[in-house]
Formats: structure tokens, C-alpha cells, sequence
């Protein structure tokens, strides 16, 4: 082939020039862990989002509470690994508030009507007892105030007004003790209680002794 016949093929000159692999790079060789990993951009395209992990301040679950209710910091980071678990950004753990705090109420009414039916229970119970109720509740409730005054526990003070709102003042089991109580002060001919001394001093005498 003459060198004229070779200049007059520029398509396969061309063709060559292209097909020519790039330089190597003498770093990849020479260092190549500092060279950067290497992205899949099929698996993250440029310029899709990383829905893979919330922001932090999604899940900062500073509550706003109702006026009057405090905070429960020791159920809220008891709640708060199971709430960014499940996704729960800061807005939606607060839209749960008013529901926990009917909750919460309801079972705060459950247990007051719960308590106020046993107090009920043991009235009845009291009522139907043969010893302490029925034809022997006056005598009851007489013996009690026995007690309870040589105590110094009248009807005004603390420990009765206790009882009282408790409904332990008609519960069988603490009428039994203490009209026992009333019935042994009356055997024993209580004595009114001396003028500046106090009910410790009466029922205890040799602890303050001199």
C-alpha cells in the first residue's frame, strides 16, 4: 500500500483515536486506599432524598402538657426508643397527648368508683355483722367514741376525720378493734383525762415518768 493510498482512509484513522483506552492513573497504583469509594448511583440517584434516617429534630419529644400536669420525663424516655422506632416525629408523638391524658383519667375514675364500692361493701358488711352490727351498731359506734376520746382522737380531730374520708370508720375489721378497745377502758373504769396532760401521757404513764 502506497503512502498516498494510506492518507485517503480518514475513517480509519478516526476509528483508532477513539478506541484508545484512557491514561492509568500512576496514583491508583501507587496509593490506592486513599483513592474514594465508589458510588452506585442506582442505588442513591443524584439528587434523591435519604428517607433512610430522620432528621434529629423529628424525634425530639420536648411534649407540650396541658396547664397543671407536669411532664412524666421517666415515661416519656421510657416511650421515646419505641417512638423513634416506629417512625414517630415530635408532631405526631404530640397529638397523642390528649389521648394519654384520657386515659389516664379514665383509669383515675375507675379507681375512685372501684374504692367508693368497697367502702359501700364494707358498710354493708358491718351492718349485717352480728356482733358489731345489726342490734349491737349503736353499742358499736358508742364503744368506738370511747376509745377514740381516751386517745384524744375525738370527732374533730385529725385521726377521725382520717377514718371518716377514708370509710375506714365502717370498715368491720377496725370497729372490732377498737370497740375492744372502748369495752376495756370501760372495765377498767377509764378516769377523765387530767387537765394539761396529754393522751401519750394517760395511756403510756410509765414512759413519762421522772
Amino acid at each position: 500500500m502506497s503512502i498516498e493510498e494510506t492518507q485517503g482512509e480518514p475513517g480509519l484513522i478516526a476509528s483508532q483515536s477513539l478506541t484508545t483506552p484512557p491514561a492509568a492513573d500512576p496514583a491508583a497504583d501507587l496509593y490506592p486506599d486513599d483513592l474514594p469509594p465508589e458510588q452506585d448511583d442506582a442505588a442513591n440517584p443524584e439528587g434523591a432524598e435519604d428517607q433512610s434516617k430522620p432528621e434529629a429534630a423529628s424525634h425530639d419529644y420536648d411534649l407540650t402538657m396541658p396547664d397543671g400536669v407536669a411532664l412524666d420525663t421517666a415515661l416519656l424516655s421510657t416511650a421515646a426508643p419505641l417512638l423513634r422506632d416506629a417512625g414517630v416525629s415530635r408532631d405526631q408523638a404530640q397529638k397523642l397527648v390528649p389521648i394519654v391524658m384520657q386515659v389516664q383519667e379514665r383509669y383515675i375514675r375507675q379507681q375512685y368508683d372501684e374504692f367508693e364500692l368497697a367502702k359501700a361493701e364494707w358498710a354493708r358488711a358491718t351492718s349485717n355483722d352480728p356482733n358489731i352490727g345489726r342490734g349491737n351498731f349503736k353499742e358499736t359506734r358508742r364503744l368506738v367514741d370511747v376509745a377514740l376520746n381516751a386517745a384524744g382522737a375525738g370527732p374533730k380531730s385529725e385521726f377521725s376525720q382520717l377514718l371518716a374520708e377514708s370509710g375506714l370508720n365502717n370498715h368491720p375489721a377496725v370497729l372490732r378493734v377498737l370497740r375492744f378497745f372502748g369495752q376495756q377502758i370501760e372495765a377498767k373504769g377509764a378516769k377523765a383525762r387530767p387537765r394539761g396532760q396529754s393522751a401519750a401521757e394517760r395511756l403510756y404513764p410509765d414512759d413519762f415518768k421522772k
